[in-house]
């Protein structure tokens, strides 16, 4: 793990593709899913989707 975030440090991807490009599509995801990679929720996922590397998932409270 510690290596992962060295590698995200170091590149600091700021896009979708650019992380799956950097580490593989399927460890993008894995850590998108873990919440260790934060989207915006409320957004189309797409190539071009911001991502976050702190604060995790960026969504609206759905039981508001």
């Amino acid at each position: 793990m510690k290596a992962i975030e060295r590698q995200l440090h170091v590149a600091s991807p700021k896009v979708l593709s650019d992380l799956e490009e950097l580490l593989g599509k399927d460890l993008a995801w894995r850590l998108l899913g873990a919440g260790l990679v934060g989207l915006d929720l409320e957004k189309v996922i797409q190539a071009d989707s911001q991502i976050f590397l702190t604060g995790g998932h960026r969504h609206a409270d759905f039981l508001a």
